[in-house]
């Protein structure tokens, strides 16, 4: 059992230090804790300590993040975590929730428009099943507000950011 040492601190001898290197990936760390006799909380601050982890987490890179901003309201969840896999490969593959949780912290927002636009894709690429000719819905109406009077109708394929720079272009050469 580790020694309790000035102001209650816990000095590890060195057999304790090597059972907690030999055992810190097939066991638990209550398990470690209980065979040691302290507390679980002791057990994980000495593993940091030594630079111990259980599992290694991946980050994602400033060209996925980029990816992902420039094509989310074009590709679906699962396609976009098809292509992360073929071009930012990490040891655990992407899966859609990877993708929807980045674009939850991002605050990444699909229109319903865009949800359009990739159903309407997937249908032309054959995923979504057979598009039917006799029942085929238009694209939901958007909107994006220049001004208190002006509202211009977005288009599939288009972006507000897009609009947004081509309109406030044409106020100021006519000003």
């Amino acid at each position: 059992m580790a020694t309790i040492g000035k102001y209650g601190k816990v000095i590890f001898s060195d057999e304790e230090i090597q059972f907690l290197k030999a055992n810190f990936q097939s066991m638990t760390n209550k398990q470690i804790a209980e065979a040691l006799g302290l507390k679980i909380t002791i057990v994980r601050m000495k593993a940091y300590e030594l630079g111990l982890q259980k599992m290694e987490l991946e980050y994602w890179s400033e060209a996925a993040i980029q990816f992902l901003k420039e094509n989310f309201h074009k590709i679906g969840d699962r396609e976009l975590s098809k292509i992360f896999n073929e071009h930012f490969p990490k040891n655990k593959n992407w899966t859609s929730r990877h993708i929807q949780k980045k674009m939850a912290y991002l605050g990444l927002k699909r229109t319903k428009l865009d949800w359009f636009v990739i159903k309407e894709r997937n249908r032309d690429n054959g995923c979504f099943g057979k598009r039917n000719p006799k029942n085929n819905p238009p694209p939901p109406k958007s909107y994006f507000y220049l001004n208190a009077k002006t509202r211009i109708e977005v288009k599939p394929g288009q972006s507000i950011e897009q609009l947004k720079q081509k309109y406030h272009a044409n106020t100021s050469n006519n000003r």
